[in-house]
């Protein structure tokens, strides 16, 4: 019996986005695949589209609906309702790479021990269009904890077993601009990580995506996330047991020029 994979897709008024992301779902090359979408409570058509998608394939996607929580409530509810081995999440204006969750599910039944997966993206525009492809190097923890892990992996691209979250627990709900970070850096410190190389997955920049909004109030929310996410991942380090946090700026310049020379080395397409 294949291992079950398990994708879960917060939605929020992304009708003319979220029937491309479920369909490049229902494309993958991989058939025990449940896709989850928590709809957000939203207030254009995303539910009628969603809906026939569900009616025309009933046991392989499901709709949950709630009041408008915000994003990190809604990927936490799909986790809670993940029965697969594996899970991940995407969402509802991105798009996965016709053979990615294949390529992702080999890794895991290769090892055991590996209980994380994460790949490359590719940057496109609100038709479609590729903008620029990003590669991913492999996880560096210590680097994660002293920059962030939201700037070394991109969401759509990362699958852990389900397992793991016993040891992590589940998104920060508190959180609304760093969620991802902040859970990551708790993934990626209690499980062992594979990086493949390969594109995985599409993220859309357009004008109206969560991501592209600007806002002083936003910015000073998002550093304190992201302050937040560092030192408590700081403290995960061995070093941290002789130089605190609070001194920490001359480790941090010393790793983001050991990034930066690998990137350079890489390509620049490298993040």
């Amino acid at each position: 019996m294949s291992l079950k994979i398990s994708i879960i897709t917060p939605n929020y008024n992304y009708g003319h986005f979220i029937g491309q992301t479920i369909e490049s779902i229902l494309n993958q090359n991989y058939d025990n695949i449940e896709h989850i979408i928590v709809d957000d409570g939203s207030t254009d058509n995303s539910v009628e589209i969603i809906g026939k998608f569900v009616e025309k394939y009933p046991g392989r996607i499901k709709l949950i609906r709630q009041t408008n929580k915000g994003q990190t409530r809604a990927i936490n509810v799909g986790l809670r309702h993940a029965q697969g081995d594996i899970v991940g999440w995407i969402n509802s204006d991105d798009l996965y790479q016709k053979d990615a969750i294949g390529k992702i599910m080999e890794e895991f039944n290769k090892s055991q021990e590996c209980n994380i997966v994460f790949g490359d993206l590719s940057i496109i525009d609100k038709n479609g269009k590729i903008i620029r492809l990003v590669k991913q190097l492999p996880m560096d923890k210590t680097v994660g904890s002293l920059k962030g892990f939201g700037k070394l992996v991109a969401s759509n691209t990362v699958f852990w077993r389900t397992d793991l979250m016993a040891k992590t627990g589940l998104l920060n709900e508190e959180f609304i601009c760093n969620m991802d970070g902040e859970y990551f850096s708790r993934l990626f410190h209690a499980g062992k990580s594979k990086h493949i190389n390969t594109c995985i997955s599409s993220f859309r920049v357009h004008p109206s995506s969560i991501s592209s909004e600007v806002n002083p109030e936003k910015t000073k929310r998002y550093h304190f996330e992201l302050e937040y996410e560092l030192k408590n991942s700081y403290s995960r380090l061995l070093i941290s047991k002789f130089i605190p946090f609070r001194m920490s700026g001359p480790i941090r310049i010393i790793f983001r020029f050991k990034r930066a020379a690998q990137r350079f080395v890489k390509g620049h397409y490298y993040r």
